[in-house]
């Protein structure tokens, strides 16, 4: 299964989106942490981790946007 991980990194928070081709949902996720903004990497690799919670993709696509 190929899918597409968005990932949209503001300045308090990071949110992540897990899809498939077709556009079905598959996970999200999302990291607001005290001290940190949403573009630091603890951010991004948080909320990718919770979108990213299946894994059942032979391609991963990465699409990613940093507001600021």
């Amino acid at each position: 299964m190929e899918c597409i991980l968005a990932l949209d990194a503001g300045g308090s928070k990071c949110d992540s989106l897990l899809i498939d081709m077709s556009g079905h949902v598959l996970g999200s996720g999302s990291s607001n942490q005290p001290g940190i903004g949403g573009r630091h990497p603890r951010s991004i690799e948080a909320a990718a981790l919770q979108a990213l919670t299946r894994r059942e993709f032979s391609i991963l696509h990465v699409a990613a946007h940093s507001r600021g």
